[in-house]
């Protein structure tokens, strides 16, 4: 094992893997002061001087290439008769740490990433010749990198050697016979990697080396798609193309390749995204503190333009609502959040001007990558968000001209009094209470009456009537209010995917479940990765008792968002109403590793101190749940969700008083629309027989009815 030395500028800290070639190694650069991965070659192990130059030159073409699915390469140098090739050091591991695990949606984004950087690296005349599950990385959020180009190079060598039969598993009938290769050899790779992604087996073994070769050479590739129901016809045949032993039968590129995977449905990511991002909400810093709201509106707006853009994965409004006020590094908070950048921003009221600042920062390398600042009349501000959202995206280096630019550029309103409006309404609706959201409800009534086609103004009366319904009055206006402020903002931006969520809520709420369930799957087709569309599918699958259903569209859930809590709670609920008390214990253990994260950055929240409430109370930690029951009950609070968590918390505690008491104030509030819910929440079956616990349902009219599949 290579450690504790120096190669060149390079201060080796530990070996991450080793192969014929030789060791793989962490590094500091000391030169540059930041991690990566160098690749240490002894030049004997090149079969001449002109092979050992033929790889220096695919090396460096490949760090001349900047693409997502290739590792970026930052040099290559010859020193002490050994050959140094340094690259981006990757902490998600390699592929074969996931062979096996993988379901066949999983392995077809992989595949799709993969195929996408070969493509990026054939265009430029490169063929990695050697791919491997080693040699494909992936980063801390999950995109597949390619590793090692070049390393086709010293195939010849392997095949000469009779090493160990791994070496050859992979390599194409041509490589090992020392025929020329082209890109068409490194598809052949490919298929060997998709066969093994989608069955956990390899296309072809052997019990050494030369048997392998053999079967390789003279062999088809051992069974195991073909009894997959889950695995779409295109994409055996894909597979089986792949591993032609003539080349001249495989797909002729990248590109053919990935034609086969466009019309096939249920992958885990019809495109891939190529970024993630976070915008916080802006610090405002004008003297006159009653303008704050002009930053909220500010960043909400960029938040909503941004979402749209589909090379784009942006945090949504409530995912960093927790953070605001507070002076986060955004370094920290990409990383917690689990997106590559943070945008900031900062708003400074001077009079009847306004200068807005802008930060957009890579959470890998803490490297600022965009900034700008902007001095504007206070009546021109409603045309910032945009010129702030082409910013962001023309930093990260997203294609809007394919990407969404239609939908990030131009004004929501010439209208700068209904801008103003909606920005306030927006503001009231971040402080969450009844008080605040009939402020709302009235700033954004204004804001419509100024300029009846502002789109965003009807989604966001939506929302307050939604919030309304949900947490302070439960009366079936609000949802009739809900629908029509909807409908009208959806006549105005057919593609605005809130306000169909909204639609699809209110179905909800009518226990018109079938009906919900057919909007909520049209919303992701329209926008696949939308979190709330299969969070609330698995709510009507948990109510409708359908709990694999509910389990399915949960993780689906956590994939989309990794760094929240949320749906490792409803996995943990509903392993509980199905009796399966280990996993639901695992669920448990997954919210703590996800949450603790999010609790050190906001160790105030309230709703996310309720939600730990209940896990610590599960894992027994009784005097951490006090902790956090005290400090949010002190606070006064008279948010249904929180003071529903508490109700939740004491019943499993053991006191029934407090969480009848709890229960009582969230309902008295208006929290009233969980019938279904508090059924069958386990967290009350040890007081769910009470009498006291029957007659406040009975008292506000939350006594079972019956369920509507």
């Amino acid at each position: 094992m290579m450690t504790g030395g120096r190669v060149s500028h390079f201060e080796l800290l530990s070996e991450l893997y080793r192969d014929t070639a030789g060791p793989v190694c962490l590094a500091r650069d000391l030169s540059q002061k930041r991690s990566v991965a160098v690749r240490i070659i002894d030049t004997a192990a090149f079969p001449s001087g002109q092979v050992k130059q033929r790889f220096i030159e695919d090396v460096l073409a490949v760090s001349r290439i900047d693409h997502p699915n290739i590792a970026p390469v930052y040099g290559v140098e010859e020193v002490d008769g050994r050959v140094v090739v340094a690259f981006e050091a990757l902490e998600g591991g390699p592929l074969s740490l996931r062979i096996g695990k993988l379901s066949a949606g999983e392995s077809g984004g992989i595949l799709r990433q993969i195929l996408q950087g070969l493509k990026a690296a054939h265009a430029g005349g490169i063929v990695h010749g050697a791919l491997s599950p080693e040699n494909v990385f992936f980063s801390k959020e999950g995109t597949a990198k390619l590793v090692s180009f070049g390393m086709g190079r010293l195939a010849g060598t392997w095949v000469a050697s009779e090493d160990d039969p791994r070496l050859f598993a992979y390599l194409s009938p041509e490589v090992i016979q020392g025929e020329e290769i082209d890109r068409r050899t490194d598809l052949w790779s490919v298929g060997v990697l998709l066969h093994e992604m989608l069955t956990g087996s390899p296309a072809f073994e052997g019990e050494d080396a030369p048997s392998l070769v053999f079967h390789i050479l003279n062999s088809e590739p051992r069974a195991g798609l073909g009894d997959r129901e889950d695995i779409p016809a295109e994409t055996k045949r894909l597979a089986l193309r792949l591993l032609r032993k003539n080349p001249e039968e495989r797909p002729s590129s990248a590109d053919d390749a990935i034609g086969y995977l466009e019309p096939l449905p249920g992958w885990a990511s019809p495109r891939q995204k190529r970024l993630s991002l976070a915008v916080t909400y802006f610090a405002y810093a004008g003297a006159d503190k009653g303008k704050s709201y002009i930053a909220t509106g500010l960043a909400e707006n960029v938040i909503s333009r941004l979402s749209r853009v589909s090379d784009l994965a942006v945090t949504t409004r409530h995912d960093v609502l927790a953070l605001r006020d507070r002076d986060v590094d955004p370094v920290e908070l990409g990383r917690c959040m689990g997106v590559g950048t943070v945008l900031k921003g900062t708003v400074w009221s001077l009079g009847d001007a306004m200068r807005v600042t802008v930060h957009l920062t890579d959470t890998e390398s803490g490297r600022e990558v965009w900034n700008e600042s902007f001095d504007r009349p206070a009546a021109e501000v409603s045309g910032l968000p945009a010129v702030i959202a082409l910013g962001v995206a023309e930093g990260l280096g997203v294609d809007v001209a394919h990407g969404g630019v239609q939908s990030i550029a131009g004004k929501s309103t010439d209208d700068p009094r209904a801008y103003d409006f909606h920005a306030r309404g927006r503001e009231f609706l971040t402080h969450r209470g009844r008080k605040n959201t009939e402020a709302a409800i009235r700033m954004l009534r204004y804001a419509v009456a100024c300029d009846p086609s502002l789109s965003a103004a009807h989604e966001s009366l939506a929302a307050a009537y939604s919030g309304m319904f949900t947490y302070y009055d439960g009366a079936g206006v609000w949802l009739d209010r809900m629908v029509d402020a909807s409908r009208r903002a959806l006549e105005l931006d057919p593609g605005l995917v809130e306000a169909r969520l909204h639609l699809a809520t209110v179905l909800v709420h009518r226990r018109e479940y079938d009906r919900a369930r057919e909007a909520l799957e049209e919303i992701i087709r329209m926008r696949p990765d939308y979190y709330e569309a299969y969070r609330w599918l698995g709510i009507i699958s948990d109510i409708t008792g359908k709990y694999d259903e509910a389990l399915e569209h949960y993780h689906r859930s956590a994939e989309i968002k990794p760094c929240s809590v949320e749906p490792w709670l409803y996995v943990n609920m509903t392993h509980r109403r199905r009796g399966d008390f280990t996993a639901a214990i695992g669920a448990a253990k997954k919210f703590l590793e996800v949450g603790l994260k999010t609790l050190q950055i906001a160790p105030d929240d309230p709703v996310t101190l309720s939600r730990f409430c209940v896990v610590y109370t599960l894992f027994g930690e009784k005097e951490k749940a006090y902790d956090a029951l005290n400090r949010i009950l002190r606070t006064g609070t008279e948010d249904g969700l929180v003071l529903y968590n508490c109700a939740a918390t004491y019943a499993l505690l053991g006191d029934p008083s407090m969480s009848l008491d709890c229960l009582r104030r969230a309902l008295s509030g208006g929290y009233k629309n969980v019938r279904e819910w508090i059924e069958n929440d386990p967290d009350f079956d040890e007081i769910r027989k009470a009498e006291a616990f029957r007659d406040l349902l009975s008292e506000f009219d939350l006594q079972h009815e019956h369920r509507d599949g």
